[in-house]
């Protein structure tokens, strides 16, 4: 996997993807092998969500609960790989059976609302939401999946007012951007992921002041090109978050996994603009 981080980094796109696809592979291998290691069973789960293999991540944390039936941790991480799979019935009818036991748990109240905000709106959904903010007044991870629930439900204007109104709040004043970063993070995102460019610059250009970061503006700057169609652009961004981010910390980054998926998407899409052009 470093090596394919290194390789994207000097822009040897191929090369880096052959290596990732080597060690997807030794991962499913592994993961055949799941019952026969347990000991390694933590890590191998970690590695088959940052792989994207949701179902054998999902066999394997059923296996982990078999030998640990009482354990809330594995229970919670079940809910988001179903989440994940797109099983949406059993990830809420599971976290709201969670939230029954811990009626008092933000946590509990969060993982829930995570397994709604994707949903179609109804009004048990659209209550749920209303009742669990009252309960949990500020919370900035359900604010976040309230707006994510408008977002999916085509209110995407409401769901960045109701990102701004929280953001521009006394009690998100006093705390750092830092804290406030899930809400900033979802005001850019959403409009990203609707597909509406002009917005998503808007939200951009209001917030980037508030990203402490340099290299994620470039990530999200990248998103936006690739969505504007400036596909040379967008892997140039892409290109400069792998250079000046890859290789740091000496651990796994999400920004530079993300920035790799986003490279090898933009270039699908650059292919198949040009084939479309010729």
């Amino acid at each position: 996997e470093a090596r394919a981080v290194r390789l994207s980094a000097e822009s040897r796109h191929e090369a880096s993807a052959a290596h990732r696809r080597r060690a997807s592979n030794s991962l499913k291998t592994a993961l055949a092998l799941a019952g026969d290691i347990p000991e390694f069973h933590p890590e191998l789960l970690d590695f088959a969500i940052d792989y994207g293999h949701v179902e054998p991540a999902l066999r394997l944390v059923r296996l982990m609960r078999q030998h640990t039936p009482n354990d809330e941790h594995l229970e919670r991480r079940e809910i988001r790989l179903l989440m994940a799979k797109g099983d949406q019935a059993e990830s809420i009818r599971l976290a709201h059976r969670v939230l029954l036991r811990h009626p008092d748990e933000a946590a509990a109240a969060v993982l829930y609302a995570s397994t709604i905000s994707t949903t179609s709106a109804s009004k048990n959904h659209d209550s749920d939401f209303r009742r669990l903010r009252k309960r949990f007044p500020g919370n900035i991870a359900l604010i976040a999946h309230h707006a994510r629930y408008l977002a999916t439900n085509h209110r995407l204007t409401s769901a960045c007012q109701v990102l701004a109104t929280a953001l521009a709040s006394d009690s998100m004043n006093r705390l750092d951007n830092t804290d406030r970063w899930p809400l900033i993070q979802a005001s850019i995102t959403l409009p990203l992921q609707a597909g509406v460019p002009g917005l998503a610059e808007q939200q951009l250009n209001r917030y980037r002041g508030q990203i402490a970061d340099e290299l994620v503006v470039t990530y999200y700057e990248g998103q936006l090109l690739h969505l504007q169609q400036d596909y040379d652009a967008a892997q140039q961004k892409m290109t400069e978050v792998l250079k000046r981010r890859a290789g740091q910390g000496g651990k796994r980054d999400p920004l530079v996994t993300d920035a790799i998926r986003w490279l090898q998407r933009i270039r699908r899409a650059q292919g198949h603009n040009r084939s479309t052009a010729s």
